[in-house]
């Protein structure tokens, strides 16, 4: 069972600031160390899944029913 909510609705749990009104939305925080830092939001958009292109191979990145990430081939 998948749940579908606007991203909008979904508890942000990220642990990064809030955007700043007129903040370029999807830009990623970048730590010291250069890790990029992206808010599950700006990659889902309001869609629970998204399909990540790796080596030729699709992956599935979706949030599941009780608000976890998981990736299948």
């Amino acid at each position: 069972m998948t749940i579908n909510c606007p991203a909008k609705d979904r508890p942000d749990d990220s642990g990064l600031p809030a955007a700043a009104p007129g903040a370029q939305q999807g830009s990623p925080d970048v730590s010291g160390d250069g890790t990029r830092k992206v808010r599950i939001e700006d990659l889902l958009g309001s869609s629970d899944v998204l399909v990540i292109l790796h080596r030729g191979e699709e992956y599935r990145l979706r949030i599941t029913s009780n608000g976890k990430l998981l990736l299948t081939k």
